[in-house]
């Protein structure tokens, strides 16, 4: 039995659309094991600030007081500085978003190695995501 035409049509819409999400995929780099670990992950949004940041080292504590502190060491690629917008979200056990966690900071990352520390709000965070983004 022969296709439709409009049949036809749909299949080659269908596997066009497969095509272009494979290619973005394709595109986003995965992330290193420094980016990544047990209650988080730092998420680099776009071409620019993955080709001028490296992720060197994170660090995930709990101190006496509960709250979560994540620390990132980060380098900079090149000589210039560069700005860019940070958010860092923090999540509870129920994956409810702390207050702030929707709302980009900018950031100038400087030559070299630079050391940042983000603490969660309330004590009952248990996970987290950072996201940065080029400013512009």
């Amino acid at each position: 039995m022969k296709p439709s035409p409009r049949h036809a049509l749909s299949i080659v819409i269908a596997l066009s659309g497969l095509a272009a999400l494979t290619g973005c995929a394709m595109f986003r780099p995965r992330p290193t094991a420094a980016e990544i670990t047990q209650c988080g992950k730092i998420v680099i949004r776009d071409r620019a600030s993955r080709r001028h940041l490296d992720v060197v080292s994170q660090t995930v504590k709990r101190p006496s007081h509960r709250h979560l502190v994540v620390g990132v060491t980060w380098e900079l690629e090149g000589d210039e500085p560069y700005v860019a917008q940070v958010r860092v979200s923090f999540y509870d056990e129920q994956d409810l978003l702390e207050v702030g966690s929707y709302e980009w900071n900018g950031h100038t990352f400087m030559r070299g190695r630079q050391y940042l520390e983000w603490t969660s709000a309330t004590p009952d965070a248990v996970r987290y995501i950072i996201e940065v983004r080029g400013a512009n």
